[in-house]
C-alpha cells in the first residue's frame, strides 16, 4: 500500500512540471546570442544580438543597475540590433532580453548586461563681451569655441551685479540664445557678469567671469568733436548725438576757465562759431548735452582751433575820412585807432574861430597777423559836427556816421561777421 501511493505521488510531481506553458525549459525558443552593447554615449547606447530562431520578437527590459525586472523600460523588436533611449549621462544601466517565438512562448533572459553611460564635457562659453552700453543697459554676448559639442547645449545661465558681487547673489536669468540684454541698470555704474552653459537640467559648465563693464550717464558725453570750414573769423563744429537732442557750447582763448566763456545753446550736432571769434587767435572749445530733468553731460574735452590771418581785403592800409560840418576842426582826440598793440589818432586839427578846417584823411596800416583793430569815437565839444567814413584798403566803405556816440565804432569782431 504504501508503495503504492509513492508512485502515484511521483506521476503527479512529473504531470505538473511538464505542463508549465511558460517554462523555458521546455520550450523551442532558443535565447538571444551574441548579446552586446557598444556604442555607449551621454543619452544613449546600442543593443545588439544574433537571431537564432526564424521570424522571432525580442524583448529587452532596461533601467538603472539594480532595478527590479518588471518596473523596467521595455521595447519589443523584430530585429538583431536596438538603440536604447533617454538615458542620463553619468549613470549605471543593466540590460536583460530575450526572444518571443509566439504570444506566449518565450526563452530564457539574458542578463544583466551592465555599462555606465559617460558624463557629459558641457561646452565653456568663450570670449563673453559688452555691447552697445547705456546709462540702463548692456547688450551681453559670447561665443562656444567646442563646435563638435556645442549642440548638446541646451541654454545658457546669466548672472550679473555690482562689480564685486559673490555668485549666488547676483541677478539671474536664462536664455537659449547666445547673447542678452541687460535692462534697468543704473547709470554711471560698474558691473560684472558671469555665464555658463546648460547641457542638462544637472549638468552645467563651470561659469566663465566675470567680465566688468561700467554703464553711461544718463545723460550721455557728446564724442567725434571736430572742427572744419576753417576761415579767419568763423568755424564749424560737429559732435556725434548719442542720442541726445540739445547740447550746450561754451568757448573762448585757449586757457579760459569754463564758465566765463561765450556760450551757444543749440539742437543741431554742427554749429558754425562766429560770436567773439577772431583771426589769429586760438580758442578752446567744450560741448556738453542738455538732458533736461536729467541735468548735463559732463563736457568733452577741448577741442583747440586757431583760426586763419585776417582776410586778404582787410590787410593794408585803411583810411579814415573826417568831416566837420562847422569848418573849425575837431575839438577833441578824435578816433582812437588800435592795431594789435599799437595806438594811434585820427583827428581834423582844431582850428577854433575859423572855418576852413572842413576835412581830414589819416591812414593807419592793418598787417595779416591782426588780432586786436578797433575804431574808437573819444568825443567832441560839439559832436553834432563831426561825421566820418572807414574805407577799407580795398576801397570799400566799411563804415560811417554823423554825431557819433563815444564808444567803438568798428572792431575786428564787426569786420568779421
Amino acid at each position: 500500500m504504501k508503495k503504492s501511493l509513492f508512485y502515484l505521488f511521483l506521476l503527479l510531481l512529473t504531470f505538473n512540471c511538464s505542463s508549465e506553458g511558460d517554462d523555458p525549459q521546455g520550450s523551442n525558443c532558443t535565447s538571444p546570442s551574441n548579446v552586446a552593447i557598444s556604442n555607449v554615449l551621454e543619452n544613449t547606447a546600442t543593443l545588439t544580438w544574433s537571431n537564432s530562431n526564424d521570424n522571432s520578437n525580442f524583448q529587452i527590459e532596461y533601467g538603472t543597475s539594480g532595478f527590479n525586472q518588471g518596473q523596467g523600460n521595455i521595447i519589443t523588436i523584430n530585429g538583431t540590433s536596438q538603440n536604447l533611449p533617454n538615458l542620463s549621462a553619468n549613470t549605471s544601466y543593466e540590460v536583460y532580453m530575450r526572444s518571443s517565438c509566439d504570444g506566449s512562448d518565450f526563452s530564457s533572459w539574458v542578463g544583466p548586461l551592465s555599462f555606465t553611460t559617460p558624463n557629459i564635457n558641457c561646452p565653456l562659453p568663450a570670449v563673453p563681451n559688452v555691447y552697445n552700453v547705456t546709462g540702463d543697459s548692456a547688450y551681453l554676448e559670447w561665443f562656444v569655441d567646442d563646435d563638435e559639442n556645442s549642440s548638446i547645449i541646451a541654454s545658457f545661465d546669466i548672472e550679473y551685479g555690482i562689480a564685486g558681487f559673490n555668485l549666488g547673489t547676483g541677478t539671474s536669468m536664462t536664455t537659449s540664445n547666445y547673447s542678452y540684454e541687460l535692462s534697468n541698470l543704473s547709470p554711471t555704474t560698474q558691473y560684472d557678469f558671469y555665464v555658463k552653459s546648460n547641457c542638462s537640467s544637472d549638468i552645467s559648465s563651470d561659469f566663465v567671469g566675470p567680465t566688468t563693464f561700467t554703464t553711461e550717464a544718463s545723460c550721455v558725453t557728446p564724442n567725434n568733436l571736430d572742427f572744419y570750414e576753417l576761415e579767419s573769423c568763423s568755424f564749424r563744429i560737429g559732435w556725434s548725438s548719442n542720442n541726445e537732442t540739445a547740447w550746450e557750447i561754451e568757448y573762448g582763448e585757449v586757457g579760459f576757465a569754463i564758465g566765463n566763456g561765450t556760450v551757444i545753446n543749440t539742437s543741431e550736432t554742427n554749429f558754425v562759431l562766429t560770436e567773439n571769434i577772431v583771426p589769429n587767435t586760438t580758442y578752446e572749445v567744450y560741448v556738453r548735452a542738455n538732458c533736461g530733468s536729467d541735468g548735463y553731460s559732463e563736457y568733452t574735452d577741448a577741442l583747440v582751433v586757431t583760426t586763419n590771418q585776417l582776410n586778404s581785403n582787410f590787410v593794408g592800409d585803411w583810411t579814415i575820412v573826417m568831416y566837420d560840418y562847422y569848418g573849425d576842426g575837431w575839438q577833441g582826440n578824435g578816433i582812437k585807432i588800435t592795431v594789435n598793440d599799437s595806438v594811434s589818432y585820427a583827428t581834423i586839427p582844431d582850428a577854433s574861430g575859423q572855418t576852413n578846417q572842413t576835412t581830414g584823411t589819416q591812414t593807419v596800416n592793418v598787417p595779416s597777423n591782426t588780432t586786436v583793430l578797433i575804431f574808437e569815437f573819444t568825443g567832441d565839444t560839439y559832436p553834432e559836427e563831426v561825421g566820418y567814413e572807414i574805407f577799407a584798403p580795398n576801397g570799400s566803405l566799411i563804415d560811417s556816421g554823423t554825431n557819433p556816440p563815444v564808444g567803438v565804432l568798428l572792431s575786428l569782431e564787426d569786420i568779421c561777421n
